[in-house]
């Protein structure tokens, strides 16, 4: 049985509700003034009036006015608009702690259900380490959760905000409240889009843009946190904020094996993987999510290639240190590189080798008749690294890394990994010298940044474990970056289509998923919306009428014109188009000619999660519980994807 439908109004029926702004307005204001043939058309476009009417068909641009103390849009919130000033003053902060509000149509208890159907049934809620790095947007508020936020900043006439969401979809960073009575403009992605792509402005929306991304991310940042104000301001005048059509970036290449490593980048929105190439394979070590940081070879020693040289410790007189290259022989024969006493018979002619290749040395015994001792354990093969000791008869060797400053101080410190982003992307890269020069001054920070920099680096360094041996199984799934999955278990569905039957009935005859797509272990994937944190179907839609809710999924409102367009950039084929109901035809005179019929127009249709319902339908209307809505990565594990 079907949840009863609450079918609430269209929240904005033909675009933005509040005052119409006419395009005789808008091109008083500097941030609409343009040259540019191509920018006029499209803001005509945006802007045109319906005939007979006196406002267009769909309002793109809006006038508010706010009271003294009144806000005007808030952190933590998913928005598609962008805000201008035209009169008063206001200030923009980021909270302390961000409250959600309430989603429409849902209660308290039916959202505690909805979470508790994305963990997994038959295990214990995982807790996660805080030095833990995670894949995707965690949570809403990721970007909130920070030791010291940002300082408040002061708008006024011509400053625009909210420009954020608009650009990474990613939600609201600042609640910006009127100090006065203030007036703004409201608009819609698609005419920040507009000035983006062929305003004059566009160069100056850019620019605020990056700056106060670079700023927020460095402030939020767990490995700054001890930053004095000074210190922000001289990394914000050093920092980039690349993303995949920053030159800097070749087919997604951050920066790869060997290059110089002459910063450290933090990563505000998108996933990034972590490898190295050895004999023609890829070894991948991690995929780090936002709020993640990597790049630290130049900033800890432990990340540098010093070289590992052995000691001979018991006869220092007897063996000269020697660093560790390549292939050292062990033994009394004259050819070994490591000679001992030839008048030693306990010692083999060939007694064992050192083994360096890939920046990893091994010890193995050449079948010697009195062993090779690892810390005073019997080996034949084994894997040595610095501090470990190594026993053949009565000789006693020691393996260490030299002091940074006796090796390696006047040579360039290179990566030891390959960084790809994946889709969409944005980070922030940061001077490794003026990072340096903080720390030089500031104590605090220096040991903060050792100490949050090993955890990171040892982390984002770390092969396999835990719930990474999920990731890269999601990564190749494509599901890495999906916040909602709709999963159908095989192993209990009898193919009854009641899922798909309870999602028609909610949606006025036409479902909003298909149960087929691809299959893994006993799953299969639905062609149903996930909910991406890379959303590419919101990407320049020409109207703005696809947008996110608070609760995650896409919505496309009522006034989308049936382009396609983001039907076509789904990579999973999720959005169809569907025909709008046929506008009754008017009625004419007995002996008139008959009109033709309307064209039918179409509508792009997308899962909404039952925005309305108290539950998804379709898990809610499957009575053998394998219709499940998941986040991947924290529902699968390793053996789900066999």
């Amino acid at each position: 049985m079907v949840a009863v439908r609450q079918r609430p109004e269209p929240r904005f029926p033909g675009g933005l509700e509040g005052q119409w702004v006419s395009v005789e307005e808008l091109a008083e204001l500097e941030l609409f003034k343009s040259g540019k043939r191509a920018f006029k058309v499209k803001i005509n476009t945006n802007f045109a009036l319906q005939a007979g009417k006196s406002e267009p068909g769909i309002k793109a641009a809006v006038k508010r006015e706010y009271k003294a103390g009144e806000i005007i849009c808030s952190a933590g919130e998913y928005g598609s608009t962008a805000f201008l000033i035209v009169e008063g003053s206001a200030t923009a902060f980021v909270p302390e702690r961000a409250t959600p509000k309430p989603v429409p149509g849902r209660s308290r208890g039916s959202l505690a259900r909805i979470t508790d159907m994305f963990r997994r049934r038959t295990q214990a809620p995982r807790a996660t380490p805080a030095d833990e790095l995670a894949v995707g947007e965690v949570s809403r508020y990721a970007s909130l959760e920070a030791r010291a936020t940002p300082p408040p900043v002061t708008l006024g006439p011509g400053d625009f905000f909210g420009i954020d969401t608009c650009i990474n979809f990613y939600p609201r960073e600042a609640t910006v409240r009127a100090e006065e009575r203030c007036v703004v403009i409201e608009m819609l992605r698609s005419v920040l889009d507009t000035i983006r792509d062929a305003g004059s402005a566009a160069g100056k929306i850019e620019e605020t843009y990056q700056s106060s991304a670079i700023r927020n991310q460095i402030r939020l940042s767990r490995l700054m946190q001890d930053l004095t104000d000074e210190d922000v301001e001289e990394l914000v005048g050093k920092a980039e904020l690349l993303d995949p059509e920053s030159d800097q970036v070749k087919n997604g290449v951050i920066y790869a094996e060997g290059d110089p490593a002459d910063a450290i980048y933090l990563i505000r929105a998108g996933t990034v993987k972590v490898s190295q190439s050895r004999d023609g394979t890829e070894r991948i070590f991690s995929y780090l999510g936002r709020g993640s940081a990597f790049g630290f070879e130049n900033v800890l020693p432990s990340r540098q290639k010093t070289p590992l040289v052995l000691r001979c410790v018991s006869h220092p007189e007897l063996v000269a240190p020697l660093e560790i290259k390549g292939t050292l022989t062990i033994g009394r024969g004259a050819s070994c590189e490591i000679a001992l006493p030839r008048d030693n018979s306990a010692v083999g002619r060939k007694h064992a080798l050192l083994e360096e290749r890939d920046g990893e040395v091994a010890i193995v015994d050449l079948e010697s008749a009195n062993f090779t001792l690892l810390n005073g354990e019997r080996i034949q093969r084994a894997s040595v690294k610095s501090g470990d000791r190594v026993t053949i008869v009565d000789y006693v060797f020691e393996i260490s890394r030299e002091p940074l400053e006796q090796t390696v101080m006047a040579a360039p410190v290179v990566r030891a990994a390959t960084v790809t982003g994946l889709d969409n992307f944005e980070v922030v890269k940061i001077d490794v010298a003026a990072l340096k020069r903080s720390a030089r001054h500031n104590d605090r920070f220096a040991a903060s940044l050792t100490q949050v920099a090993r955890t990171l680096e040892a982390s984002a360094y770390r092969e396999g474990g835990g719930q990474r041996d999920i990731v890269k199984p999601l990564v190749e799934l494509n599901l890495y970056n999906s916040q909602n999955t709709l999963l159908i278990d095989l192993e209990r569905c009898t193919r009854c289509d009641e899922c798909v039957k309870a999602c028609s009935d909610a949606h006025d005859g036409v479902a909003r998923f298909t149960r087929d797509g691809p299959r893994f272990g006993k799953y299969l994937v639905t062609m149903a919306c996930r909910s991406c944190t890379d959303p590419k179907c919101m990407v320049g839609c020409p109207v703005g009428s696809i947008r996110r809710t608070d609760s995650l999924e896409i919505q496309i409102e009522d006034w989308c014109i049936g382009c396609e367009r983001c039907a076509n950039q789904c990579p999973f084929g999720n959005i169809n188009m569907v025909e709008r109901p046929a506008a009754p035809a008017p009625k004419v005179a007995a002996d008139a000619k008959a009109a033709p019929a309307p064209a039918a127009q179409l509508k792009a249709t997308v899962c909404d999660l039952c925005s309305g319902y108290d539950s998804p339908n379709c898990v809610y209307a499957c009575p053998h519980d394998a219709a499940i809505r998941v986040n991947p990565a924290e529902f699968l594990s390793a053996t789900d994807t066999r």
